[in-house]
């Protein structure tokens, strides 16, 4: 009588399994993969150290180009860099265009860095900084400052 109340159980399991579709093969495939990812860049390297090693500097795009003067036009037809000016306070802004949106972090900092070494901002600026604004939205995107790129 024991043996059969076992297997009469095992088949009421192997019913149930098979009414709703479930196996043990699809179940272990569902923990074992995910089809949600938040974030395509895992940010598991802390942002202020994530370029601590980066040796670029301004003067390597120089040498590339020849001068600083090539650099910024090349900036200015890529669509990067649209306007540079002053606001009413005389605090500097960079109007940057689509092709600075396209950037990758760390060319978006490379290309502030550069115009920051080109023309002196931080040393010569009131504030010692600039504004990064965006030039379709005339919205502020972040600023640069001596201890470097800050975006929103």
């Amino acid at each position: 009588m024991r043996f059969l109340s076992v297997w009469i159980v095992f088949i009421a399991i192997g019913v149930v399994l098979l009414l709703s579709g479930c196996d043990s093969k699809s179940m272990m495939n569902e923990r074992e993969h995910s089809e949600t990812q938040p974030y395509l860049d895992d940010s598991k390297i802390p942002h202020n150290t994530q370029w601590e090693r980066d040796d670029w500097e301004p003067e390597d795009w120089i040498a590339s180009k020849g001068s600083a003067k090539r650099v910024v036009d090349g900036l200015y037809a890529g669509n990067i860099i649209t306007k540079q000016y002053e606001d009413g306070n005389d605090t500097p802004i960079l109007e940057v265009g689509q092709g600075f949106m396209d950037l990758s972090a760390q060319d978006k900092r490379r290309v502030v860095m550069f115009v920051d070494h080109a023309f002196q901002v931080t040393s010569t600026a009131p504030d010692g900084m600039f504004y990064i604004y965006h030039q379709k939205s005339d919205e502020p995107l972040g600023l640069y400052t001596k201890q470097g790129l800050q975006l929103q």
